[in-house]
């Protein structure tokens, strides 16, 4: 549901190692699709 994001400025998509990165990115793609905003990609370790 995209009104979830609808006032939304930022949004962080967590994972836990054993996730492949096939799934992180699907997951990307499918939020990113159709929006009107600039999706930018990176890691971060802790």
């Amino acid at each position: 549901d995209r009104a979830w994001f609808r006032n939304s400025h930022k949004l962080g998509i967590t994972a836990g190692a054993s996730t492949p990165d096939w799934i992180i990115e699907d997951v990307i793609d499918l939020i990113g699709a159709g929006a009107e905003h600039t999706v930018l990609r990176g890691r971060a370790f802790h």
